[in-house]
C-alpha cells in the first residue's frame, strides 16, 4: 500500500487493520473459524420462518431501540454502562473496539452468507427487514454488532467484574435486536458466540499486537 502525503485517519485505520490480520493470520488464530459448521439450505429457511414470526412482536417502541443500537452501537454501550454507574465515552469505547473490526470483517468475507431479508426471497418467506441498516451490504455471518458486544463486556468486565452478567444480558439484548431487525439469523451470533470463546486466550496477545509500533503510525 503506497501512501503519498499526508495519511487520510481512513489511510490510518488500514494499515493497523492490515497489520493486525497479517499479525493473527500469521499466529495461526484465524484456522479454526475458517471451518465452522454452516447452516444449510433446511436450516436456514428454518431460521427465516422463525425471524419472520419474532418481528410480529416488535412494537415501536422496540423498533427505536432496535435502530439505536444498529446506528449508534457505541453511544448505547456508554449508556448501558452509565446505568450501573461507570462513565465511558463512545468514542473511547470504539476506540477500545476497534482492533477487532478486522476479525470481524475477516470472517464475513470468508463466509460471505447473504442476510436473511436477501435469502428470503429466495424460499418465498416475506421477510423484509425493519431498518436501514449501513451495514447491510456486508456477508451476515458472523454478527458483527453480537461480536463487538461480546468483546465490550469483555473488557469492562475486567475492571468492572460486578458487571458480568448484567452486560451478558445486553449482548443478548443486541443479538435479539439483530434477529428482530431482520438483519441477522440466530446462527450468525451463535457463530459471534463461538469465536469469542476461541478467541479470549488470544485477548491479552491482541492488545500487544495492535499497539507494537503502531503509535507511530498515529503520529504521521
Amino acid at each position: 500500500m503506497l501512501i503519498y502525503g499526508n495519511p487520510s485517519y481512513t489511510d490510518v485505520q488500514q494499515i493497523k487493520h492490515s497489520i493486525l490480520l497479517r499479525e493473527w493470520s500469521r499466529l495461526g488464530v484465524f484456522e479454526p473459524l475458517k471451518t465452522m459448521p454452516y447452516p444449510d439450505d433446511t436450516e436456514t429457511q428454518q431460521e427465516l420462518w422463525q425471524l419472520l414470526e419474532r418481528q410480529q412482536y416488535v412494537d415501536s417502541l422496540r423498533l427505536q431501540y432496535i435502530e439505536s443500537v444498529n446506528d449508534h452501537l457505541y453511544e448505547v454501550m456508554s449508556e448501558t454502562l452509565g446505568v450501573y454507574g461507570v462513565t465511558a465515552d463512545p468514542l473511547a469505547i470504539e476506540q477500545q473496539l476497534e482492533p477487532y473490526d478486522p476479525i470481524i470483517a475477516y470472517l464475513k468475507a470468508h463466509y460471505n452468507r447473504p442476510r436473511p431479508f436477501q435469502t428470503a426471497g429466495v424460499y418465498g418467506i416475506p421477510l423484509y427487514p425493519l431498518l436501514k441498516s449501513k451495514n447491510a451490504g456486508s456477508a451476515s455471518y458472523p454478527g458483527g454488532h453480537t461480536l463487538l458486544a461480546l468483546f465490550f463486556r469483555h473488557l469492562y468486565m475486567e475492571s468492572h467484574p460486578e458487571l458480568a452478567n448484567p452486560l451478558m444480558q445486553f449482548v443478548l439484548d443486541v443479538a435479539k435486536t439483530r434477529e428482530e431487525g431482520g438483519v441477522h439469523y440466530p446462527s450468525d451470533n451463535l457463530f459471534s458466540m463461538r469465536i469469542y470463546k476461541h478467541l479470549k486466550p488470544w485477548m491479552t496477545a491482541q492488545k500487544k499486537i495492535y499497539t507494537m509500533g503502531l503509535d507511530k503510525i498515529d503520529g504521521y
